[in-house]
């Protein structure tokens, strides 16, 4: 878990002012993209908000990475793409 509380910086009348905004509490899971761990996945996107959905550049879109992205477009979360070389 990561505990996370965003700062912004306001305009005042002589300066800038930081005001403290709602904590928020980061729960980071990684479920393992291997088709013999399908199931895993299908409960890990059912918990989730949101997901990260790291791509190797040298390996490439797989057809296991198309199953989770599936599994995520059902369920409703939205997914943000990672690229790593």
């Amino acid at each position: 878990s990561l505990a996370y509380t965003p700062q912004v910086e306001r305009p005042g009348r002589d300066n800038l002012w930081t005001v403290e905004a709602e904590p928020y509490l980061l729960n980071i899971m990684d479920s393992p993209g291997h088709v013999d761990f399908c199931s895993e996945v299908s409960a890990a996107v059912r918990l989730s908000d949101g997901a990260l959905l790291l791509v190797d550049v040298v390996e490439g879109v797989r057809t296991q990475t198309i199953a989770v992205l599936r599994q995520a477009w059902d369920e409703r979360v939205v997914p943000c793409l990672v690229l790593n070389k």
